[in-house]
């Protein structure tokens, strides 16, 4: 056959190129196939989604750390401050001069053996600290957050699960540290969340 002023040769047929292309074609349906089975797998969390943080327009959204995490990480989508400010008091070198605005504050939030109840840690830009945060689900829609201090994480937990509940902390069973830390900053406070649609204006 010519095309032009060349001249084409039909192609012959190769029956190890051919069953290379079919293992290949093959391989790449299988691997999408798992990734398809993976994304199915994973069960979406009751939480994932935008939060309104207790009485001020600070918005963050919950969604899942990386593809295939069970943890949820909370960026600031919506922020009453300056979109422009920097945090200078990040004590990570990596994020210290970000923009607040639109930063990771939520990490590592998972569901705990408690119903409705889940831990992770809340970074707190206005004083530059990394707070142990548990929330308590009370509906689809309301969350009772409390960010905290702990001696250990183990014993800020089982402290902050005692005072989201309404129960007290058994004083024999936590540590001198923390006992001085009660009545300070150690148990914070509640905050409620209320999830909200996508905000029309949102950090850029």
């Amino acid at each position: 056959m010519k095309i032009g002023a060349r001249w084409y040769r039909p192609r012959q047929n190769n029956p190890v190129r051919d069953m290379a292309l079919v293992a290949s074609i093959a391989l790449g349906a299988c691997a999408q196939a798992d990734q398809d089975t993976g994304m199915v797998s994973r069960n979406p969390s009751p939480l994932e989604g935008y939060w309104s943080l207790g009485e001020t327009p600070n918005t963050v959204f919950l969604e899942p750390c990386d593809a295939e995490s069970e943890k949820l990480c909370g960026k600031l989508v919506v922020f009453e401050g300056d979109p422009d400010a920097r945090d200078v008091l990040n004590p990570d070198l990596l994020s210290w001069g970000q923009k607040i605005c639109n930063s990771v504050v939520v990490f590592d939030l998972i569901p705990t053996e408690e119903t409705q109840i889940y831990t992770g840690r809340l970074y707190d830009p206005d004083e530059g600290e990394v707070l142990n945060l548990i929330v308590l689900m009370k509906s689809a829609d309301v969350i009772e957050a409390r960010a905290f201090h702990g001696a250990s994480v183990d014993e800020a937990v089982n402290l902050g699960v005692s005072a989201v509940t309404g129960e007290l902390p058994i004083f024999e069973t936590i540590s001198f540290a923390t006992r001085a830390s009660i009545g300070k900053k150690h148990l914070g406070k509640n905050s409620t969340w209320t999830r909200t649609e996508s905000p029309q204006q949102q950090c850029s």
